[in-house]
């Protein structure tokens, strides 16, 4: 019998990842389900590292280790040796999104082969009208498609030097002519305009209109 669509190497090299990069538990778990991992082990480790994230704690080799142990579950997920061997092939913590792509690919595969010869067998042996199976059909596929788009983690410092970046400078209200420069009560811009043009583009300071500007000698 052919083997349902999995990889072992992928699951493996998130968990090690994990164990490597604690805090990209948070990256992974928007991600992947835990019916997304298709060896029990893997499973079991996973829901290890988000039952201990989810109690404030550090999910690494003792916590994890001790957290399975507490529920009986570390043989399991094949002992001690098992857990320490994780990270010993050095993910590449760069490639991480990667991982999780195949992991997700190979759980869809299972799901359509499931869904498509529960289709079949319906087919073969009910009397219901086509109509009603060809609907059915239609929505299943609908939610393998939703499962099957594309999404990336995005940290939130990258997420907000993006809206920086395309933001618009800020405006102030005129001043008295008494208060202000003469350029200022023309514009009404508390900021000079190549720095508003600028603000189309990022860089590792933040966007010109952002960053103090130098005095004029």
């Amino acid at each position: 019998m052919t083997e349902l669509p999995h990889s072992a190497e992928a699951e493996r090299a998130i968990l090690g990842a994990l164990l490597l990069e604690p805090m990209s538990i948070a990256q992974v778990r928007t991600r992947l389900e835990l019916r997304d991992w298709h060896l029990d082990r893997h499973r079991k480790l996973f829901q290890a590292f988000l039952d201990v994230a989810d109690t404030g704690a550090t999910p690494d080799l003792l916590t994890v280790r001790a957290y399975l142990e507490q529920i009986g579950a570390l043989e399991a997920i094949g002992g001690v040796s098992y857990l320490a061997t994780l990270d010993l092939d050095l993910p590449d913590l760069g490639r991480l999104d990667e991982y999780v792509d195949i992991v997700r690919d190979r759980s869809l595969r299972r799901d359509f082969i499931a869904e498509t010869q529960k289709r079949i067998a319906e087919a073969l042996t009910t009397a219901r009208p086509v109509g009603d199976l060809v609907a059915e059909v239609r929505e299943s596929t609908d939610k393998l498609l939703g499962r099957a788009s594309r999404v990336h983690w995005q940290g939130a410092g990258e997420v907000l030097d993006r809206l920086l970046a395309c933001s618009p400078p800020s405006r102030k209200v005129r001043q008295r002519p008494s208060t202000a420069s003469p350029r200022a009560i023309s514009s009404g811009i508390n900021s000079a305009p190549a720095s508003c043009a600028a603000a189309s583009t990022s860089s590792p300071a933040g966007p010109a209109w952002a960053r103090p500007r130098s005095r004029s000698t």
